[in-house]
């Protein structure tokens, strides 16, 4: 059996924003059960509206089920699938995607929370030091890998 379709919830508690989910494949199984995957996308301490999340076949990576947050970072996919792992993938503006193993449990209706947020790298500034730096201030420079015996490449360690 394989079904198609879309669904389109209303999330009543943060004033009408539409939580939408669209299903993309069934599993072909008469155990299949409708798992329920939801949580909060923020971008620091802000909402990320509009983040886009991937409920993926572990096993091919397929896309099962999507959905989309709404202007409260809320986001509830319910979808057909007898898999009990999950791999969901979150993509929001520049950031790299964020995707995390999820495995819904309970009865009836299997859930799982997978709430995330991200945060933006601090700028920083690559400099190059020549190994003389390095001898004269060894507390504010470690070596860069531990296979790099021989190596003159530091990375600058200061305390926070």
């Amino acid at each position: 059996m394989v079904l198609c379709g879309a669904v389109s919830a209303e999330d009543t508690s943060t004033g009408g924003d539409l939580i939408n989910a669209t299903t993309a494949e069934s599993n072909n199984s008469s155990s299949d059960v409708d798992p329920r995957i939801y949580g909060v996308i923020k971008e620091n301490d802000t909402p990320a509206n509009g983040a886009i999340l991937n409920i993926r076949n572990p096993s091919n990576n397929t896309i099962i089920a999507s959905g989309t947050t709404n202007s409260s970072g809320d986001y509830d996919i319910s979808f057909i699938s007898n898999f009990t792992e999950f791999n969901v993938e979150i993509a929001y503006s520049t950031y790299l995607n964020y995707t995390a193993k999820v495995t819904p449990t309970g009865s009836p209706v299997p859930t799982a929370v997978l709430n995330h947020t991200f945060v933006p790298s601090k700028n920083f500034e690559l400099k190059i030091y020549d190994s003389s730096a390095v001898s004269l201030n060894p507390d504010y420079f470690k070596r860069f890998g531990e296979d790099l015996k021989d190596a003159d490449i530091y990375i600058i360690h200061l305390p926070l």
